[in-house]
């Protein structure tokens, strides 16, 4: 089966992560001869090309400059006279908006890949992705899946839980203090680690309340990763270094920037902590901690409720620093349940994302979609 994935390329998060991973488990052992479209270049491409797969660049998209639209869907139209694709998956509104029309007229099957659920009040790319209706979506969460008739009603679709390849690098003491050596960080200490886009959903400012309610406790680290791509994640990150120093445990958050690779620091925490303060539609992060063997604590709402189970980790209610406070206490305190997450943790990963078993899932929904159109 002929694919063509679309996305436009312009940051690199979870939906970017995951379309790596994709492309890195497509092959002739999964049945996908899998093809990838996108806008920019930047990390995503360079990432993408690295893996050896087929790319197409369609040329920079912006809405405000209505030809670099237009060249766009030009270069992909040409692309589908001259290639057959079994169907096209357009990552996000986004690319349904900006292509869904040039992917109508060459009666091409449409499937939207749908990552970050609508809102009530629906964003002005949705309201363009809606003038093309996709022939079925795939959902990386029932929560998702829940509020895809905002956008779509009626739409067919299936829940599949993002590919997530397992780490390859072992869990060795070595690499360990080594890792904590470049950040300043002791042998024996205690370390938190929360990673993700400088976005206030993702629960920095409820982490660094929490943080200040156990600073009299010495044990602790907290390591802070991931880069600002956008002005106003680069606001967002100084009021949270500004609160963590009004908090007075500026001095053990160490905010480490963007990691080329996430895995020697899952290998080299102790606890992954995201307790978001809005919904997260699934959570890779809490799936890569998981595979380290790493005790995970989400919020109860949206994707890490159907990760997170009481032998893995815990979830909490929102926006709560105090109880977040009390469940890292007792993590820190339970050397015995953190053992027994090295078992479970890994186990549960691999059930929810293994890429060999969700690639299979997504090419036997799509043959069996496919031959029922026919």
């Amino acid at each position: 089966m002929r694919l063509l994935h679309v996305n436009p390329g312009n940051l690199f998060g979870g939906v970017e992560s995951m379309i790596l991973t994709m492309a890195a488990h497509s092959s002739a052992d999964s049945g996908l001869d899998s093809h990838f479209a996108y806008c920019f270049e930047g990390t995503f491409a360079t990432q993408l090309k690295a893996l050896g797969v087929t790319t197409h660049l369609l040329g920079e998209v912006r809405g405000r400059y209505p030809w670099t639209v237009l060249m766009a869907r030009f270069r992909l139209a040409r692309l589908l006279r001259s290639q057959r694709f079994d169907a096209i998956i357009c990552h996000a509104a986004w690319s349904v908006a900006v292509f869904g029309r040039t992917l109508r007229a060459a009666h091409c099957p449409l499937v939207l890949w749908l990552h970050d659920p609508p809102q009530a009040r629906l964003h002005r790319l949705e309201r363009w992705a809606q003038l093309v209706r996709p022939d079925f979506a795939f959902c990386n969460s029932r929560y998702t899946q829940s509020l895809l008739p905002r956008l779509y009603n009626s739409l067919p679709s299936k829940v599949i839980y993002c590919p997530v390849a397992a780490p390859t690098l072992p869990r060795e003491s070595t690499c360990r203090s080594r890792v904590r050596r470049s950040f300043e960080t002791a042998d024996n200490a205690f370390v938190i680690l929360q990673a993700g886009r400088w976005e206030p959903i993702k629960g920095h400012a409820v982490l660094v309340r929490a943080l200040e309610k156990l600073k009299a406790d010495p044990r602790w680290v907290c390591w802070s990763v991931g880069g600002t791509q956008r002005p106003h994640e680069i606001r967002y990150r100084e009021s949270i270094v500004s609160l963590a120093h009004e908090m007075g445990v500026g001095s053990r958050i160490r905010f480490l920037g963007w990691q080329p690779s996430m895995t020697p620091l899952f290998q080299s925490a102790d606890l992954f902590c995201q307790p978001n303060s809005g919904i997260e539609p699934f959570g890779i992060t809490f799936i890569e901690a998981l595979y380290a063997g790493l005790p995970v604590i989400g919020t109860n709402l949206g994707g890490p409720a159907e990760i997170v189970t009481p032998n893995c980790g815990d979830l909490l209610e929102p926006n709560h620093p105090g109880d977040l406070a009390e469940c890292i206490l007792n993590w820190m305190d339970s050397q015995k349940k953190r053992l027994l997450v090295r078992e479970s943790g890994p186990q549960r990963a691999h059930q929810l994302c293994d890429p060999t078993a969700r690639m299979q899932e997504m090419h036997t929904t799509l043959v069996g979609w496919l031959k029922a159109q026919d």
